[in-house]
């Protein structure tokens, strides 16, 4: 009996550091570094190669960084060391892009060589929020990303949106959850922007919403989507039915996935390592991983991870799984939280509300402390 196994693949070239970013990606790597990455990266992905044999390949991660800088050559080599590993028919294959780096040509290179999922990274749909967060795209070069990538036959697209951004009012989220909903793509991932330290967002002086204005963004944009036939799965994600992205739900259902590259992280055999972000020392073969908390697969990181998802906890599980009767342990303040319109509750589940969701860390630090 096959295990099903999801594949994350770091990409860590940049054509420019966004504003916010905090994410392990270089600029202005040279293209002998560049490739001195993708050999190692391919080696590593070939060492793992034995380890897999009991598992069946199901999803496919290209994040960064920013993939759609790759090479069509820097693909084939990737791509000939995943050929070794057993790939399902249906397999997810997905990759992050810039829409400034994907023309046409990009675009249907990928499809052939196998991608079936895109990952654009929109923002926002107003040019000048797209100048504050430092993006190197406008909203036109948007535009022709993404009907370049529908030309190409890709009909799995999701797009990703900030809010909460320097300035932002309800009105001009408006102006971008409009454009997205016109655009029909099949996913949205609508992040709120947060400011991470050693960022240049971090030393700059920004007019922000509050966090009253921040939740009424968050509700806005959830009513929205919903109303626009999205389904709401996960605290910042939203699909047509069906087509919720199948490698991020490994991550918050507790799957296995094997990260490769610089910075990458696994959740493999029951234990989480990762990477450092050393890019030098991952180019020279070196990798330097280090183990996670003993914490992996845990009750704890279950509520952590079941309370992103709009299905939330099943009790059933938790008792099947870590032999805990959830009613008698957490049943008092789960109701409390039910009636303070946070989360609902019923003999099998409780899950986070919309509202709920907006203030997830603070309940979900609550109930682990019981």
């Amino acid at each position: 009996n096959m295990k099903n196994l999801g594949i994350y693949i770091h990409i860590p070239f940049c054509v420019k550091k966004c504003n916010y970013c905090d994410f392990c990606s270089f600029d202005n790597l040279e293209i002998e570094k560049r490739d001195a990455y993708i050999s190692a990266l391919a080696n590593e992905i070939s060492e793992y190669r034995e380890k897999c044999s009991g598992f069946t390949v199901d999803s496919i991660f290209f994040g960064g960084g920013t993939p759609s800088l790759l090479t069509e050559k820097q693909y084939g080599i990737v791509f000939d060391a995943l050929s070794e590993y057993k790939i399902s028919g249906g397999c997810e294959i997905s990759a992050e892009v810039n829409p400034k780096t994907a023309d046409f040509q990009k675009l249907s290179f990928m499809k052939g060589i196998g991608f079936n999922r895109l990952s654009i990274g929109m923002q926002s749909a107003v040019d000048d929020e797209l100048k504050t967060l430092g993006r190197i795209h406008t909203k036109s070069d948007f535009d022709e990303c993404f009907n370049s990538a529908r030309r190409a036959g890709f009909d799995n697209i999701n797009v990703d949106v900030m809010t909460a951004l320097p300035g932002q009012s309800i009105q001009r989220l408006d102006e971008t959850l409009d454009y997205v909903i016109s655009l029909g793509c099949e996913h949205v991932s609508a992040y709120m922007l947060t400011i991470e330290d050693n960022t240049p967002f971090a030393n700059m002086k920004l007019n922000l919403p509050d966090s009253d204005a921040s939740a009424d963004m968050y509700l806005h944009t959830c009513e929205k989507l919903t109303g626009a036939g999205y389904c709401h799965y996960e605290i910042s994600n939203f699909a047509h039915k069906g087509r919720q992205c199948r490698h991020n739900m490994k991550y918050w259902t507790l799957d296995e996935y094997l990260g490769f590259g610089v910075s990458a992280h696994s959740y493999f055999n029951s234990e989480r390592f990762g990477h450092s972000r050393d890019l030098y020392s991952y180019i020279s073969g070196e990798n330097i991983l280090f183990r996670e908390g003993g914490d992996a697969g845990s009750l704890k990181e279950y509520i952590m991870l079941s309370l992103r998802l709009s299905c939330g906890m099943d009790f059933r599980y938790v008792w099947e799984k870590y032999g805990v009767n959830c009613k008698s342990r957490y049943g008092n303040i789960m109701q409390k939280f039910a009636l303070a319109g946070y989360a609902t509750f019923d003999s099998n589940r409780f899950a986070l509300t919309n509202r709920g969701m907006c203030i997830s860390n603070a309940l979900i630090c609550e109930l682990l402390l019981i």
